[in-house]
């Protein structure tokens, strides 16, 4: 499962095991009045957000793929995110 973090609408793709490290480096950054958080990056490289208490941040998790079938008429208007754009 995949999760959508928005910080400072800057958009990071986590997935599910990365989640809870990130949330708890985030949570250790508001408390300490401000510090800079790694999040996994494109290509595998790491990325340094300043995380303050003043940060705007949204998590939510990304829709499960959508099993399709031959018939593409019956699965109506769908819209997929491709997060290596991310």
């Amino acid at each position: 499962m995949t999760f959508l973090v928005n910080i400072n609408e800057s958009l990071h793709a986590i997935e599910d095991a990365q989640l809870s490290g990130v949330e708890t480096q985030i949570l250790a950054a508001v408390h300490a009045g401000g510090a800079f958080v790694d999040l996994p990056g494109r290509s595998g490289q790491l990325v340094r957000i300043l995380v303050t208490p003043a940060t705007m941040i949204r998590i939510e998790r990304l829709p499960s793929p959508v099993a399709t079938t031959d018939d593409d008429e019956a699965i109506g208007d769908l819209t997929f995110i491709d997060l290596d754009m991310l």
